[in-house]
């Protein structure tokens, strides 16, 4: 509606408004789903190479077994010895591995951080307009 000074009604302006701040709450809403998205598929990346740490665990039991065999045949070690420094060098590369992973998955890791960004921003420029809209003023 439009007053007799063609300028637009209070209903006007609150529909446009109310319009507007829902176009902006599904847009919102989209960036946060597609950021998350992005956030989980890292996530996955992730947990593979905790998967693949524990492989290498796995294989270092395995291979620690075999060089203690091997080392008392050929260098006459206890076998005690030799498995003690076999499977701790492979065991703490695979640790390592473990650990790197188990980073990546951190909480924080997880945060949408655009979306929470680009809220502030809205909320910055919101209010903004409100304390410059005609209505506001004395």
């Amino acid at each position: 509606m439009r007053d007799m000074n063609g300028s637009r009604g209070i209903s006007d302006v609150v529909g446009d408004i109310l319009h507007e701040f829902s176009t902006l709450i599904r847009k919102e809403v989209q960036l946060a789903r597609t950021e998350m998205t992005n956030k989980l598929s890292a996530m996955g990346g992730a947990v593979a190479v905790v998967a693949a740490g524990g492989v290498l665990v796995f294989a270092g039991v395995l291979f620690a077994l075999q060089a203690a065999v091997e080392l008392l045949v050929d260098a006459g070690l206890s076998p005690a010895t030799a498995c003690i420094l076999v499977a701790a060098v492979i065991l703490i590369g695979g640790f390592a591995v473990i650990y790197s992973g188990l980073q990546r998955l951190r909480a924080a890791n997880l945060v949408p951080e655009r979306t929470i960004e680009q809220l502030q921003r809205d909320a910055a420029v919101a209010k903004t307009h409100l304390h410059l809209s005609p209505e506001s003023r004395p």
